[in-house]
This record gives C-alpha cells, sequence and structure tokens, in this order.
C-alpha cells in the first residue's frame, strides 16, 4: 500500500503504546505468533525513521547535482552550437564540416546524446585547429568562438571547450549515481514497511483473538488505512 511517512510513523507509534497498555491488561508479554515483541515493533519504528532520512538526503543529493548537470549544460551546448556554426560558415563544404553532428542536441535532451553530440563537435574541432593555415580561403586556425554568457561575450578555446564538457560528463555521472543511491534507499524503506506492515497486520490478529468485543483494548485498536 502507498504510505504516506508523516502519518505512518505516528501510527506506528500509536500500535507501540496500544500494546504496552495491552501487555498491562494481561500482566504480561504479549508475544505474537512468528515471535515478535513490543521491542520489535520499537526497532523497527527507529528503523523506518533511519531508513524515511536516508532517502530524504538521497533525494536532495539527486536534486543537487542534477542543478549542477543543468548548469553545466548551459555552460556547454550554447558553445557547442556555436561551433557549429562557426564551421559551416568557415568551412563550407568541407570533410570537417560534413563530420559535425547533424544537430546539436537541446538543453533539455537526454544528456548521453548531449555527450554525445559534444565529443564530436570536440573531434572535429581538435581537427579544425590542427589545419594548415590558409587551408581554407579567409580561416588561419585555431577557431575560436564567441558567445553570450551572463550578457556578456565571451571568447571560448577548445582548451575551454574541453573543460565545459568533461564537467558536464561528471556532472552526468554525479547524476546516475544519486539516482542508484535514491533508489536502493528507496527499496530498503519498502522492506522496513512491510515487515512493519506484517508485524501490525499479525497484532491486530491477536488482539481480536485475545480480548473480548466490547473491551477497551480491543476498541482502542488503531485503525490502519
Amino acid at each position: 500500500m502507498a504510505v504516506n511517512l508523516n502519518e505512518y510513523l505516528p501510527l506506528v507509534q500509536k500500535y507501540i503504546a496500544h500494546w504496552a497498555s495491552a501487555e498491562a491488561e494481561l500482566k504480561g508479554p504479549l508475544v505474537l505468533g512468528e515471535g515478535s515483541t513490543i521491542d520489535t515493533l520499537r526497532d523497527l519504528h527507529e528503523s523506518l525513521a533511519s531508513a524515511n532520512t536516508s532517502c530524504i538526503n538521497a533525494e536532495r543529493a539527486q536534486l543537487a547535482v542534477a542543478q549542477q548537470r543543468d548548469s553545466a549544460r548551459a555552460q556547454v551546448i550554447p558553445v557547442a552550437g556555436q561551433v557549429r556554426k562557426a564551421i559551416l560558415g568557415r568551412l563550407p563544404g568541407s570533410p570537417e564540416a560534413a563530420q559535425l553532428p547533424a544537430r546539436i542536441p537541446s538543453l533539455t535532451t537526454d544528456v548521453q546524446k548531449q555527450l554525445a553530440a559534444l565529443e564530436q563537435v570536440q573531434g572535429v574541432w581538435s581537427v579544425v585547429n590542427a589545419l594548415p593555415a590558409h587551408q581554407y580561403p579567409g580561416f588561419t586556425p585555431p577557431l575560436v568562438v564567441r558567445i553570450l554568457q551572463d550578457g556578456v561575450t565571451v571568447a571560448v578555446t577548445l582548451a575551454e571547450f574541453n573543460v565545459r564538457c568533461a564537467t558536464l560528463g561528471q556532472a552526468a555521472e554525479a547524476v546516475q549515481e544519486a539516482s542508484v543511491a535514491l533508489k536502493q534507499a528507496t527499496v530498503a524503506r519498502h522492506a522496513v514497511v512491510a515487515q512493519i506492515n506484517a508485524v501490525l497486520a499479525s497484532y491486530s490478529k491477536v488482539i481480536k483473538g485475545t480480548f473480548p468485543p466490547g473491551s477497551t483494548v480491543l476498541l482502542s485498536l488503531p485503525k490502519r488505512s
């Protein structure tokens, strides 16, 4: 079942309090058929609180690295677009221009497709920079492009572009690692919830089989949605 942890953790506490009241009524420990005790539920409650904290931290970490990735994309994709335009404009019909990607992916495209296109641009730019002077009329390597960044026109070299590409690659890898960590934390939390659900279900059956209809303990049994 879907679990709202803001409601579920307090609900488990209610079951712990109810278990204590049932034991007070019985004047002895109440042990479930599979061996679970009130301490079992207390431990599971702590485990769930810890697992939930791990999920929250993992979600925050994923958000942080995703923001870093998006910032890195914004720093490198426009440069790649300008490089493509520059080579097509300065070296039209050349073998170098033919090796460019058909298009530069947008900022919201899958990052792996972006990285593949950027790698192509890096390769072509490297070849262009190594061309003999005046092989193409009006062009002398190395190629330097200009982009508008934060309202200011800046010149970007291949070396600087390589750094920006590497930054995006590292950010993309960090996002992937954060996604795996979040998935693992979520699976671990679901496992604790499943254990608690099993204990609560068993406990409810034991209470119904131990106390008669109309008794205070039975009537005060917490309700699960």
